[in-house]
């Protein structure tokens, strides 16, 4: 997963699914680039947001399709 850095941001929260509305798991990090998130099974279809986060509260990503 790749993740532009957003400015004032503390950390990022990676969710991920079967589908838009079923984004159940999750993986946060404190580090913008590329992500490696074990979870994912090469091969199947993910829906993927990525929410910045800082002590002011979360922005919220759009939820793609991997």
């Amino acid at each position: 997963v790749s993740i532009e850095a957003q400015e004032n941001t503390l950390g990022y929260n990676i969710l991920f699914g079967n589908s838009p509305e079923k984004l159940y798991h999750s993986y946060m990090t404190f580090r913008a680039g590329n992500q490696r998130v074990g979870a994912l099974i090469k091969g199947r279809n993910y829906f993927v947001r990525v929410d910045a986060f800082n002590e002011n509260g979360i922005t919220e990503g759009a939820c793609v399709q991997l």
